[in-house]
């Protein structure tokens, strides 16, 4: 490409490549650049797994429009939402841990807690009669009007597995002696005030100690159901003590909630937002916003984005595209309606306009379409200094995620030079707290990993890891991709064990804050596998490869390089294994893509972009 060798040139002349870096774009006219990536494109055609995500997302807002609806028939002034005393958050406390039968020490086997919950439960049964009793007089209500259900204890293996995954870590173990729920029942009741009457009889009742309490009318699940759900400490007359749990529910929205499946629907969701339902319910109201109750797929998507000039709207909705859904052309073909409203708007030249360019240059790396993304990035480079000046923040942001498309194009060299001005202007603006400098860096130690100078590699994701640990916390995406990136540096040099550590710490991070089907848990378990690979475990190298092959497909299509990758290293596990046939399948099936792109790497790694 011209502007390549242009680069050459100027690095050999001692020249700075960022200097010039825009200088082959201020001719371009980019309305017809981008009308003619338009055309290049198809038209709009969904994965089945976004179909199936844009269903589900309908069925979710119906669910929540119906659950809400019927809360407020029940519950017209929002009485129970709106109590003030029933959340009791637990106190991590020797009282509040579950007690030996004897009474003078917490549970230490499973055993010990069966021991004690089989001589509460009786009692517990005859405590929760007597309570449905006393709502039912204080209400005048029927004991027919109320639903009570008792389940038998807890199975011990899935006890003993919530007690690992869930209270292993607590300060006081073990972690068996915080499940609340071995001895635990339901009640159904059909009218608020049953359930106020209900929580001010146990409130009020000294005979027992509520431990925790949860007030899920206050705050619903994100499919709107509400309950409470109350652990409470009650003794025997022997003195036998045990925390039991108690659901209260209301009939008309637990008949509601299994009538629209509600549950399904949380956690179809769940796995694509790792649990982050704050941030799930503005996704999933920006379609219903757009959408306008209708279903989106291939055939109205264009329709809707055609009637909808709303920028906020649309930026949101590219946004679900492009970070979550992975649906690059459809996120490119939001972008482009955004910037025909921007354009509008605010005319050739705005920071808003040349936001958007930045951001359709990041769908089009993320397409494998590099050469066009870079002319975009430019084009948003040349207008961010005509705005802010070329010492802006915006200008070594651009720098660095330029300087990943070189890479990807196998430019390290000027990819190197970009990344390190970044990383200097960085520091200019505001020293090495800046937050984006620690991604220069990064960057910059992938290329000198990639070159075998190790040691700068380890230096710098090693300052890398620490600031973005200072940064975000311990669990934050970020901080996994720093994780992974330090593993890949190990791998390089052969530390397969420290490699492999580090890779689970990542994989552990990303499946909490990005779920368990994202693109970057699928990178980390190629990792994964790679390790085991070199270590001759070949089961264990298939397994790994094929849940990170399942997962970008998903994500990126069947014809990704990263695919053709996957495909390439099972084909070499299978030859190990001495199946051949199968080896051969899969070499064609990786041929198949290659001849499809015009550039395949040969390993699954990539800088870090700053653009989102």
């Amino acid at each position: 490409m011209q502007f390549l060798k242009k680069f050459a040139a100027d690095a050999m002349a001692g020249s700075s490549v960022a200097a010039s870096l825009d200088d082959d774009v201020k001719d371009l006219d980019v309305g017809s650049f981008i009308e003619s990536l338009i055309q290049a494109e198809d038209s709009i055609q969904l994965r089945p797994e976004t179909t199936k995500f844009l269903l589900y997302a309908h069925k979710y807002i119906h669910c929540r429009e119906k659950m809400d609806a019927k809360y407020l028939e029940v519950d017209e002034f929002k009485r129970i939402a709106q109590l003030e005393n029933v959340d009791v958050k637990l106190e991590i406390c020797d009282d509040h841990q579950q007690m030996a039968i004897s009474g003078d020490r917490p549970v230490e086997t499973l055993d010990e807690l069966y021991e004690a919950a089989v001589v509460v439960a009786p009692v517990y049964q005859d405590y929760i009669r007597s309570l449905v009793d006393k709502v039912c007089e204080a209400c005048g209500d029927s004991i027919e009007t109320v639903d009570l259900q008792f389940a038998s204890l807890k199975g011990k293996e899935r006890a003993l597995a919530k007690a690992f995954d869930d209270y292993s870590n607590r300060t006081l173990p073990p972690g068996i002696s915080w499940l609340y729920d071995i001895v635990r029942g339901s009640i159904k009741f059909s009218s608020a005030d049953q359930v106020l009457k209900c929580l001010e009889i146990l409130q009020n009742d000294p005979s027992i100690s509520i431990i925790s309490a949860k007030n899920r009318f206050k705050r619903p699940t994100l499919t709107g159901y509400r309950d409470l759900n109350i652990h409470f400490c009650m003794s025997t007359a022997g003195g036998v003590s045990h925390v039991c749990e108690i659901q209260i529910h209301h009939k008309a929205l637990k008949v509601l909630c299994t009538e629209l499946d509600s549950h399904k629907l949380y956690e179809f969701f769940r796995k694509y937002f790792a649990g982050a339902t704050g941030k799930l319910k503005e996704r999933l109201g920006d379609l219903k916003l757009v959408g306008g109750g209708e279903i989106m797929n291939s055939e109205n998507l264009q329709d809707l984005l055609d009637e909808n000039d709303e920028e906020y709207r649309l930026n949101r909705l590219a946004t679900l595209f492009r970070e979550y859904l992975c649906e690059f052309g459809v996120a490119f073909r939001v972008y482009c309606r955004l910037l025909h409203v921007q354009l509008e708007q605010y005319g050739k030249v705005h920071i808003t306009v040349a936001s958007t360019y930045y951001r359709m240059g990041r769908v089009l790396a993320e397409q494998g379409r590099l050469g066009e993304a870079l002319k975009l990035y430019k084009v948003a480079l040349r207008m961010y200094k005509q705005i802010h000046g070329k010492d802006h923040p915006t200008v070594p942001a651009t720098y660095n995620d330029i300087g990943c498309v070189l890479w990807l194009q196998g430019e390290l060299e000027l990819a190197m030079e970009l990344f390190e001005e970044a990383a200097k202007m960085f520091k200019n603006c505001r020293g090495m707290e800046h937050p984006y400098i620690v991604i220069a860096y990064s960057n910059m130690a992938m290329i000198h990993n990639s070159q075998g100078n190790f040691g700068e590699s380890m230096r710098l994701y090693q300052l890398s890891l620490d600031m973005k640990r200072k940064t975000y916390g311990e669990e934050h995406s970020e901080v996994a991709t720093a994780y992974s990136k330090f593993a890949q540096a190990y791998f390089g040099m052969g530390g397969l064990d420290k490699a492999m550590q580090l890779f689970e710490i990542a994989l552990d991070i990303y499946k909490k804050t990005l779920g368990e089907r994202h693109a970057d848990v699928a990178t980390t378990l190629y990792g994964m596998a790679c390790v085991l690979k070199q270590k001759d475990d070949w089961d264990g190298a298939m397994k790994l490869y094929q849940q990170s092959l399942e997962i970008f497909q998903n994500t990126r299509g069947q014809d990704h390089q990263y695919v053709a990758i996957i495909y390439r290293n099972m084909a070499e596990v299978l030859r190990e294994q001495n199946n051949v046939e199968a080896a051969e399948e899969l070499e064609e099936r990786r041929m198949a893509i290659s001849s499809k792109i015009k550039r395949e790497s040969k390993v699954i790694a990539a800088p870090e972009f700053i653009g989102r």
